[in-house]
């Protein structure tokens, strides 16, 4: 994750390889000594999000992803514009936190989706909707078992004689 210019606090940031940096993420609220409020995720798609951070006062963000370029344009309601403000860097901590670094990445449903059946031995090619599916939400990605009592395969363990 690189923001060239700090000089303006709208810049664009450019995401390598379609991921938010965590280490830049944690060096800039270590560096800053910050400590936040509560993060509150209002929309959510894989182009566009709006949140709100709540601390003595209450602040909305705004992300928008351009895929084609890389670039996650902020903007943050707190009004300083000389640098990249501790909510943005707060939103970007709860992303991360809830979805991965790689909450941009496209097919970033179906990627999570798959580790997730493996889980439960299953794959994408299995009728699955049946026994557990998924939704995505302001909290993560969300599984919904069908059947009762749904085992992960590494609850088990074989056996050999």
């Amino acid at each position: 994750m690189q923001n060239k210019k700090q000089s303006k606090g709208d810049d664009p940031i450019l995401l390598k390889d379609q991921k938010i940096d965590l280490k830049e993420v944690q060096e800039f609220k270590l560096y800053h000594r910050l400590m936040y409020g509560e993060v509150v995720i209002e929309k959510l798609d894989f182009t566009h999000l709006k949140t709100q951070t709540r601390e003595w006062r209450t602040y909305k963000q705004e992300f928008v992803f351009d895929s084609q370029i890389n670039n996650l344009i902020t903007t943050c309601t707190c009004g300083k514009k000389n640098v990249f403000c501790e909510h943005r860097y707060a939103v970007l901590e709860e992303i991360i936190h809830r979805f991965g670094d790689d909450f941009f990445i496209d097919d970033f449903v179906k990627r999570h989706t798959e580790k997730r059946l493996a889980q439960y031995g299953l794959s994408l090619d299995d009728d699955d909707k049946q026994i557990i599916d998924f939704e995505l939400t302001t909290k993560g990605l969300v599984e919904i078992p069908k059947v009762k009592n749904l085992k992960s395969v590494n609850n088990f363990s074989l056996l050999l004689v």
